[in-house]
């Protein structure tokens, strides 16, 4: 796979209504997922809300190399 490969998968990824991408998650939904369970202190790279009404209280992120979730 190439790197060109790699970008457009994420570019596929952030297209999705859920997924965010640095810089482009919305700064309350950063915010929940900071408080809720991303506590890495850095800057969040990935973020994938999982809930239903979209708060990001509930997801994925990846920040600093680390996989966060709950």
């Amino acid at each position: 796979m190439s790197v060109s490969d790699v970008v457009q998968n994420f570019k596929n990824i952030e297209r999705s209504s859920s997924c965010y991408i640095y810089p482009n998650i919305p700064p309350k939904k950063l915010k929940n997922c900071i408080e809720s369970y991303c506590f890495s202190g850095s800057q969040v790279d990935f973020l994938l809300d999982d809930t239903i009404w979209g708060s990001a209280k509930d997801g994925m992120a990846i920040s600093n190399g680390n996989l966060y979730y709950k």
